[in-house]
């Protein structure tokens, strides 16, 4: 794929439902944090591997929704 857009929920400030854009570049701009979670490999990680082997797409836009709560459960 040329470009990707990624739908997910972001650690961000905002009211619930508000909206962040990220571009592919900004993703890099801070170390991933540990994985703990079922996102695992994270999207910077995953990107990462793409790109290691060739297949990373050159536009790449995540769309954050800022949650009302996330909480660790089964």
């Amino acid at each position: 794929a040329d470009a990707a857009i990624v739908v997910d929920t972001v650690s961000a400030a905002g009211a619930p439902g508000d909206l962040r854009l990220y571009r592919r570049d900004e993703m890099f701009r801070r170390p991933p944090p540990p994985r703990v979670n079922p996102h695992e490999p994270g999207l910077a990680e995953a990107l990462l591997t793409l790109e290691l082997s060739g297949g990373a797409p050159a536009e790449v836009l995540l769309v954050g929704v800022v949650p009302d709560a996330v909480e660790v459960g089964v």
